[in-house]
Parts: C-alpha cells; structure tokens; sequence
C-alpha cells in the first residue's frame, strides 16, 4: 500500500471517529456548514482559558478535523444519502478508486443489520468469511461497522455475543486471507479496540 494511501485511510478514520464520537452525541447535522459552526465553536472555547497551543495551531487543528468530516459527508452523499451510517462507513473506508466496483451484497446485507440492529446473520458471516473474496475496502467496512457500535454485545443466532468475539474473528479472516495491509489504519484500531475489549 502507498503511503499516500496510508495518509488518506488514516485521515478519513479520524474523520468518521470524530462523526461518531464527537458530532452524533450532539446531534450535529452532517452539512457542511454546520461542521464547520460546530468545530469553530470548539476552537473558541478551547482558546478561552489558559491554552498552552497558539490559537493558528489549535484553529489548524480543527479546520483539518472539519475537511476530514466534510469529504466523508460529500462521499456519503455521492452514494446516496448523507445520513445512511452504512453510506458514511463505506465513504470512510475505501479508497475513491475502490467505490468504482459494486459493494459484495452479503457484505452490505451483514452491515446493514450489523448497523442497523446489532444483529449478526451467522449464515452470512460464515459465507463472507469463506467462500466470499473480499476486497480491502469491504474488509475494512466489516471492521469499521463492528468498530463504530456503540455496544459491548450485540445478537447472534444463540443469544448475545460480545462485540470483540466478532472483531477477533474478522481480524483473523483478513489476515489469513491478507485482505489488508499491516500498516493499515482500520486494521490497527480494529485490534487496538479488540485488545481493549477483552481486558
């Protein structure tokens, strides 16, 4: 993978972390204008009391946070609607040259469910991690959808199942299959957030 490559995955994972962790809690609406409102707000704040950071610093900071929120948006958008969590997902994680093949249909059916109810469909996750060839950018989507719940369990076929059961077991596949780099940013973060799960 190119280091340019390696950039521009890192800098959509903050992106979508930050659209997750920082704009959802607040209701943020995914407009452009809006992001940008919501990070000025911060920069203000943050210079308000004693700021060891120089205010250029600090707006830089959260300006290029906002790009990164603001080019996930525009690629969710041009998949359809902004607002789809699966759509941001999907815009986060792959390269613009990998959105020009059809997203694998188990891939996206196990997402949206995985997303939309925190329900795991065993049938095809076993699919997915068999028989199924699974480019990087879909790989990546599997790891971002489980990373970006905001669960510890979720429901499989038996009952309830923890969350890094299902990281482990993508992280596992990807590897013997070597769907991604090991440089990769999601693949870092996805065994950063399993090792901390399980402790």
């Amino acid at each position: 993978m190119l280091q340019d490559e390696l950039n521009y995955l890192r800098g959509q994972l903050h992106g979508l972390e930050a659209i997750f962790l920082e704009l959802a809690p607040f209701h943020v609406p995914l407009k452009r204008q809006e992001i940008q409102d919501f990070y000025d707000n911060y920069v203000y704040l943050a210079m308000k009391p004693t700021s060891a950071t120089s205010q250029s610093n600090l707006r830089q900071r959260f300006n290029l946070k906002a790009n990164h929120v603001q080019h996930i948006v525009d690629g969710a958008e041009s998949l359809g609607d902004a607002q789809d969590k699966l759509n941001l997902i999907y815009a986060a994680c792959s390269l613009p040259n990998e959105r020009l093949n059809a997203l694998n249909k188990d891939v996206e059916r196990f997402c949206r469910m995985l997303i939309g109810k925190s329900q795991i469909d065993e049938a095809l996750l076993a699919n997915i991690c068999g028989a199924v060839p699974i480019r990087p950018n879909e790989a990546r989507l599997l790891l971002a959808s489980t990373m970006f719940l905001i669960t510890e369990y979720i429901e499989g076929k038996s009952g309830e199942v923890p969350l890094y059961y299902l990281l482990e077991r993508l992280i596992d596949v990807f590897d013997r299959k070597e769907c991604l780099s090991k440089q990769d940013p999601f693949m870092i973060e996805a065994r950063c957030l399993s090792e901390a799960m399980r402790s």
